[in-house]
């Protein structure tokens, strides 16, 4: 899964400019991670000989879609500014490429989560969480609540297409044993019930979209609720998450005395703050609290993705809302 084949060349920019997304699928991504280690080890190589080892002159814009999508999926690390950058394999992709056990379990799970990690999959996984729609809907979707134009949604849903196959990002798999960490048993984007003392608490499951480790060692999960119980989440331990099938046909309404209510007090860990180099803003709404995060230094073209990506947020919280 891991060996490099023969370089795939990323496509020619597109004419009119659309969010920044993966031009690779992460199959062929882990294989430029792999030809990058194959040649430079675990130490940090220029950008002249990364893009060698991915088959691609010094000034070839090539190296470069290739360098950013490697870096959507978190399998490079980059240090330097501009032309005096330095390009490594990360950590996450080490831990792909080097695991060669017999059990792949906990491979294809972290496989899945780089998949998952570049922002423009992050936005159709969300929308489409147990499935991509047909490619017009997704198409129509991409191009009016996130300002892609045509080109750029065709070949975002052709990629994501083949990415969501290989890494299985809609049939998650999970070890039968009692784990011992996070990827073991549940991964991101899977749904759960809470069970306490045997009884399920919520009468439609909750997706997991973040995981984090207490101090107490227990891992626990943020989730979100379904249906109309959607604009809700909170946090649960692992040994009180269940496996749940994903939801279908949701109602819009959910009687009263069968509403899911908010995970258990005393569950949620530590209050999470801005890591260092990242500033973090809130704002409390009557259904509960937004946090936005972000670096503190951001490029003038990652201000324009993330403007992007911010007004497809509100695009998309207006159409639930029944906002024009």
């Amino acid at each position: 899964m891991s060996e490099a084949p023969e370089a795939q060349k990323p496509t020619k920019p597109k004419s009119g400019r659309s969010p920044a997304y993966p031009v690779l699928t992460i199959d062929k991504a882990i294989s430029q991670a792999n030809a990058l280690r194959k040649q430079e080890g675990d130490y940090a190589a220029p950008l002249t000989s990364a893009f060698a080892a991915w088959g691609y002159g010094a000034k070839s814009s090539g190296g470069r879609q290739t360098l950013a999508t490697l870096k959507y999926y978190g399998l490079i690390d980059i240090a330097g500014e501009n032309d005096a950058r330095k390009v490594k394999v990360s950590d996450a992709a080490r831990k792909i490429l080097l695991d060669e056990r017999e059990d792949q379990t906990e491979k294809k799970v972290r496989i899945r989560e780089a998949a998952l990690k570049p922002a423009a999959h992050q936005i159709l996984f969300n929308e489409y969480p147990t499935g991509l729609a047909s490619d017009g809907t997704v198409r129509h979707f991409l191009i009016f609540d996130h300002g892609f134009n045509t080109e750029a949604a065709n070949e975002l849903i052709s990629q994501f297409r083949q990415t969501a196959s290989f890494a299985g990002i809609y049939e998650p798999q999970k070890s039968a044993a009692e784990p011992a960490t996070l990827v073991d048993k549940f991964a991101i984007g899977d749904y759960v019930n809470c069970e306490i003392d045997g009884q399920l608490q919520w009468g439609l499951p909750w997706r997991i979209v973040e995981s984090q480790k207490h101090t107490d060692g227990e891992v626990y999960y943020r989730v979100q609720g379904t249906g109309s119980d959607e604009a809700r989440e909170g946090w649960i331990p692992m040994s009180q998450a269940v496996a749940a099938e994903a939801p279908k046909d949701l109602p819009r309404v959910i009687p009263a005395g069968n509403f899911p209510p908010p995970p258990p007090a005393g569950t949620k860990p530590k209050v999470r703050t801005a890591q260092e180099g990242m500033r973090e803003d809130k704002a409390s709404l009557d259904e509960g609290e937004v946090i936005l995060q972000w670096p503190e230094t951001l490029s003038a073209d990652s201000v324009r993705d993330f403007e992007y990506w911010v007004d497809g947020i509100i695009r998309r919280a207006k159409r639930r809302a029944g906002i024009e």
